[in-house]
C-alpha cells in the first residue's frame, strides 16, 4: 500500500490492518487517507 498509494508507512500500516480485518471506517483527519475512500472511508471528530 505504501508504494501504490504513496502514503507514509504508518499510515500504510493502518490503512493495511483495515483492510485485513474488514474495517469500513478510520477516525483520522490525515489527507493521506482522502485518495482510498474506496479502501477506508476517513472520518473525523467532527463527523463522529
Amino acid at each position: 500500500m505504501r508504494l501504490k498509494y504513496d502514503i507514509p508507512t504508518a499510515d500504510s500500516l493502518i490503512a493495511a490492518t483495515g483492510v485485513v480485518e474488514n474495517v469500513k471506517h478510520v477516525l483520522t483527519d490525515d489527507e493521506h487517507f482522502e485518495g482510498k475512500k474506496s479502501l477506508i472511508k476517513p472520518i473525523d471528530l467532527k463527523v463522529v
